[in-house]
């Protein structure tokens, strides 16, 4: 499927309508909310719809990549899904990408935009929402 005439509107209005969403593991995560999201703005594909609803941990996350689509990992899952990943050099902006840790995020305005929350030293909330990460830190892109 290639991408909906109005891909960087849709991109742009995700990007905006989940600046402070919280992390919430099978709602706003990595795949489910950053990365699925993404893929529904910009392809109008629904990858999630399996998922949706049917965890609530990262572990239990895990467990139904093994069980619903075989893999492992976030990372698998997008490689099973979306193909051969590529250097994150030639990222582009609604492109998935992956960080050090595995995580899936998605490609925007030049850095790779993750689902997360930053704390402060003494671990209170300091802003949930997205995190960013720069394209030299990241280890993979997936085109979309």
């Amino acid at each position: 499927m290639q991408r909906l005439p109005d891909w960087r509107r849709r991109l742009t209005e995700f990007i905006t309508e989940n600046r402070n969403t919280p992390h919430e593991p099978g709602v706003w995560d990595c795949a489910l909310g950053v990365a699925n999201g993404a893929l529904m703005a910009v392809r109008g594909e629904d990858f999630g719809a399996a998922y949706r609803g049917r965890y609530t941990t990262i572990k239990e996350g895990y467990a139904l990549l093994r069980e619903i689509d075989g893999v492992a990992t976030p990372r698998g899952l997008a490689s099973k899904r979306l193909g051969r990943s590529k250097p994150p050099a030639f990222a582009r902006a609604g492109d998935i990408v992956c960080d050090a840790q595995g995580a899936l995020g998605v490609f925007y305005a030049g850095e790779g935009w993750f689902a997360g929350e930053e704390q402060s030293s003494d671990g209170a909330l300091v802003s949930a929402g997205f995190i960013t990460i720069p394209r030299n830190q990241l280890k993979a892109c997936w085109h979309v």
